[in-house]
């Protein structure tokens, strides 16, 4: 029988369904034993103790198990949907109703209600916010935030769009945390696999952890990406004789200080070839883990092209024969 949590503000469909989500992450938390040891020693530890951390995430029962690991390690959650069409209305009212976490979630929720919820998640004041170079409303936003509480926020601000490279070397230079993990921020991945790339860190199975759109196979990868990246990861597992299948994987997660041993140089998508061949040539263990992918199309954002392989060809050879 659970105890009804102290009323804490929110912004959901229906705090009545919280029985029946309680009832299904229960379930989903039985079939993530990973997490649920990870919660554990969380739960001892404290290593996020006094962060404040929101996740723009998909509102279901993985995610749900995550946020309560999260809080079991102390940190101060707050939760929004990344696509508010898989929003699960019952998880999100027993996250609220059952464990005390804010949620500013709802299925279906319009553009308003969803732009606010954003706001809202900015004005929770997250620890570490990197802008790169955004032309939209972003960089007044987050100098507005960071007048609330300059102590908290720590803002990059880059006068143009510098490159990914560039953005995670400033990231690096804020981060904190024991453990790095690198993402894109373009819809194409799948935050509720988290666990799933943290476990073998944790585990003390590896130094890096890489998640592989090929070690999976029901992700729908357009025939030219996949030879692309074929060539690529061969090219890679050749001169540093490497065992990868995805060298140009956009989830690349570290211990910090492997990270932190390297001057990065990259500026842009050579990042990728750049961390993939010193990684390799420190002899550092990187673990691949299966992970989901949704590719998206030219007309639909997607950046990276024939200038960036000619890059990363040149980069790989670089590091390899030429050196530093």
């Amino acid at each position: 029988m659970s105890t009804a949590m102290p009323a804490i503000e929110s912004d959901i469909k229906d705090i009545s369904l919280a029985p029946q989500g309680k009832r299904r992450i229960d379930w989903s938390e039985r079939e993530m034993p990973v997490l649920r040891l990870i919660r554990e020693r969380f739960r001892t530890e404290q290593p996020l103790k006094g962060v404040r951390l929101v996740a723009c995430a998909h509102i279901t029962t993985e995610t749900a198990n995550l946020a309560r690991a999260l809080q079991a390690g102390g940190a101060d959650s707050l939760l929004i949907a990344s696509n508010p069409l898989s929003t699960q209305d019952d998880v999100a009212a027993s996250l609220v109703a059952d464990y005390g976490i804010p949620v500013f979630a709802m299925k279906g929720e319009t553009t308003d209600t969803y732009r606010r919820h954003v706001q809202t998640a900015l004005d929770f004041a997250p620890d570490i916010i990197i802008d790169d170079g955004s032309h939209d409303q972003s960089p007044k936003l987050i100098s507005e935030i960071q007048k609330m509480d300059p102590s908290v926020i720590k803002i990059h601000h880059s006068l143009i769009n510098l490159g990914k490279g560039a953005a995670i070397r400033f990231g690096l230079e804020y981060s904190t945390g024991d453990i790095i993990m690198v993402q894109d921020a373009d819809l194409e991945l799948n935050p509720e696999e988290y666990p799933n790339l943290l476990a073998p860190i944790l585990a003390g199975q590896a130094d890096v952890v890489y998640g592989s759109r090929f070690k999976s196979g029901k992700n729908r990868i357009p025939l030219k990406t996949r030879l692309a990246n074929k060539f690529l990861v061969v090219l890679t597992n050749v001169l540093y004789a490497g065992h990868l299948t995805d060298m140009a994987t956009a989830y690349k997660v570290f211990k910090r200080p492997v990270i932190k041993s390297f001057k990065l140089r990259s500026a842009g998508f050579e990042f990728e070839p750049e961390i993939t061949a010193r990684l390799l040539l420190g002899k550092y263990r990187i673990f691949e883990v299966p992970i989901s992918y949704n590719p998206r199309s030219v007309t639909q954002g997607k950046k990276i092209g024939f200038i960036d392989g000619i890059e990363y060809i040149y980069t790989l050879l670089k590091y390899r024969f030429w050196g530093k």
